[in-house]
């Protein structure tokens, strides 16, 4: 099965949902930290419901005693500093949609070639 993810106007949600299914099919365990809302002020914001430094990436992927963290952007997504600090300290990923071969390259052989 080939996903195609690689149009530039994929929403993250959407490229977020491919990259997961393409590693569970190639064996990954996948875990993302969804956000949720919240009311603050009369606003809606937007938060994520763990302990620690912010900016954890999108995905932990595990397999064959393997760990990695991937950060998942659109095309014309930014990098928050909080999450390039936490890239750089766990030698983590960032994909994005044009990166789906290098993507299933890794779903599949667990190569690291498109280390940023």
């Amino acid at each position: 099965m080939r996903i195609v993810s690689s149009l530039p106007d994929v929403s993250e949600d959407e490229f977020q949902r491919q990259v997961m299914q393409l590693l569970s099919l190639h064996g990954w365990h996948v875990c993302h930290v969804p956000a949720r809302a919240v009311m603050r002020n009369g606003c809606v914001a937007y938060e994520t419901p763990y302990d620690g430094d912010a900016g954890l990436p999108d995905l932990i992927c595990a397999r064959d005693g393997k760990v990695v963290l991937v950060e998942l952007k659109t095309e014309k997504g930014k990098l928050r500093v909080s999450q390039t600090d936490w890239l750089a300290a766990s030698g983590g990923l960032l994909w994005r949609p044009s990166d789906w071969p290098m993507i299933e390259r890794f779903a599949k052989e667990g190569i690291r070639d498109d280390v940023r």
